[in-house]
């Protein structure tokens, strides 16, 4: 209490003060619930939300990424203040992730709008440590036109489905992306996909590619999810990533990993920011700020003679150079082989005449090798 009787709100807890706001606003959450045929609702009606393609499933126009999660107070602090979508998957950060994830799901699951990473076979393990019965969209990753089209994979599905254990299915693809979302949205039976996009990739010479390819799937109602879509040296060039991001009218929605309780309130501040503002498909000043640096996951550097695996070393060094992770970073590197390391690169040059952003891609090598070596 301050001097005057009056309760001292500056000083309460986050936890009180949520408390203390759900007595206040009980009445105006009731009766702005969602209608029934809302499916899977958000429970917040601050957040922009987002209707993925045929799913109907309304997510919040910036998800929660789970690679780098491992606390679970993180992912609740997120649900608390209106994110509703969380993407997880059995082989982030060990594991870590998905058991973070399952530890939240045993209280709140209503509301939640899950995004698992992982083929359809292995569905029921990742059922029991996600505490939970079912999963609105499981993602199996599918970076080959013959990944697309497995039957396996359809049948796998299929039964999942007609056992209640998934709603939707999606893939999760990280090279090759015009080919590969090409290829997905023929088969017909995935709805929505997730894909590898920042603002450069709107800004390349593989942009019209790209852009039929979503065309393509959003024809036939997929939804499309960005995600490793925030880049940046510096938060300046991130914030303005994620701005150029929430305003792209090629993708639905944006999936950014929260670590901490600084990374929810921050990203939130800038999606409520973004609100507002109409979306488009023209270049960006964010798009032309990535040039010449930044991976849009085109796949042409697989020309390497020497089998160095270009897009993944560059994605290592995203993780210890933009967003922090330098353990992370440099466990995804030692677990390379001796031959696949970036000191490898005797500097042809031949990956370079074929990048879709115009990367100096030597001297990046030799860069991420000196920092994760």
């Amino acid at each position: 209490m301050s001097s005057d009787g009056k309760r001292d709100f500056s000083s309460m807890s986050r936890r009180e003060l949520l408390k203390a706001s759900a007595v206040v606003g009980a009445g105006a959450f009731l009766a702005g619930l969602s209608a029934p045929s809302d499916l899977f609702a958000a429970r917040t009606d601050s957040l922009p939300l987002r209707v993925l393609g045929r799913t109907k499933l309304r997510l919040t126009a910036m998800c929660m990424g789970g690679i780098g999660l491992e606390d679970p107070a993180v992912l609740e602090h997120a649900l608390d203040v209106g994110f509703n979508t969380i993407h997880t998957a059995p082989g982030y950060v060990g594991g870590r992730s998905i058991r973070a994830v399952g530890e939240v799901m045993k209280k709140r699951r209503k509301g939640v709008v899950l995004l698992l990473k992982g083929e359809p076979s292995s569905i029921d393990e990742s059922l029991k440590i996600l505490n939970t019965t079912w999963v609105e969209c499981i993602m199996p990753q599918t970076d080959t036109p013959e990944q697309a089209a497995d039957p396996k994979r359809r049948e796998d599905f299929m039964k999942a489905k007609a056992a209640g254990k998934v709603r939707f299915m999606g893939c999760a693809i990280h090279t090759r992306i015009p080919e590969v979302l090409k290829a997905v949205a023929a088969q017909k039976y995935y709805d929505m996909a997730m894909i590898v996009y920042n603002p450069a990739s709107g800004n390349t010479a593989e942009k019209t590619a790209l852009d039929e390819a979503i065309a393509e799937a959003k024809k036939i109602g997929m939804g499309i999810v960005a995600m490793k879509s925030v880049r940046g040296r510096s938060a300046e060039e991130q914030t303005a990533c994620v701005r150029a991001l929430l305003t792209d009218a090629r993708i639905d929605a944006v999936v950014k990993t929260f670590r901490t309780h600084q990374d929810v309130d921050h990203f939130r501040e800038i999606t409520m920011q973004m609100k507002n503002l109409p979306r488009s498909a023209s270049r960006t000043e964010a798009g032309e700020m990535l040039a010449g640096w930044a991976c849009v996951a085109c796949g042409n550097c697989k020309v390497c003679p020497k089998g160095i695996p270009v897009a993944d070393i560059l994605r290592f060094r995203m993780y210890f150079e933009e967003y922090g992770w330098r353990d992370y970073g440099r466990e995804q590197y030692a677990s390379l082989a001796s031959h696949q390391l970036a000191s490898n690169c005797d500097g042809c040059g031949l990956c370079v005449k074929n990048c879709g952003n115009r990367i100096n891609i030597p001297q990046r090598l030799a860069e991420a090798h000196a920092m994760l070596a």
